[in-house]
């Protein structure tokens, strides 16, 4: 096997971004995922001819890094966005169906998330933004929250 500067353990999205940037730095890497597709736990599936997105997570555009590594491995053109009819959303949790809240009433009365939760989503926008932006480690994050 060839030398590597840096092997990343999972083709999830923060071992794919960190390979990306790790690359375009000019270092030679190797990502080694034990599953047979890339992703994580980020997959989407093709069922009955609906689009579904399983795991904990879904790609949102939160910061132009997204498409700029899109654009820069050429895929930029293949990002899909949900149509307006799709705003709906749920999330499947111990076996049925839950309304993804989308506003304020519809947080308070969900059941996918405790009391203590709700309370932490609402004190939210009166939570000071980090002065890195989005350039923050996950632990400084989490100090700071």
């Amino acid at each position: 096997m060839e030398q590597k500067d840096v092997v990343i353990l999972g083709a999830g999205i923060s071992g794919l971004a960190i390979a990306y940037w790790l690359k375009k730095e000019g270092l030679q890497i190797a990502v080694l995922e034990r599953k047979d597709e890339p992703g994580g736990a980020m997959e989407s599936v093709q069922i009955s001819g609906y689009l579904f997105d399983r795991g904990p997570n879904s790609g949102l555009e939160t910061t132009p890094l997204i498409r700029e590594i899109a654009r820069g491995v050429g895929v930029e053109d293949r990002l899909i966005y949900a149509r307006e009819a799709a705003k709906k959303r749920y999330i499947y949790r111990a076996g049925e169906l839950h309304p993804l809240p989308m506003g304020p009433l519809s947080l308070l009365t969900t059941r996918l998330f405790s009391w203590k939760g709700k309370l932490r989503v609402l004190a939210e926008p009166f939570i000071s933004r980090s002065e890195d932006g989005y350039y923050q480690s996950v632990a400084d994050f989490v100090r700071r929250r």
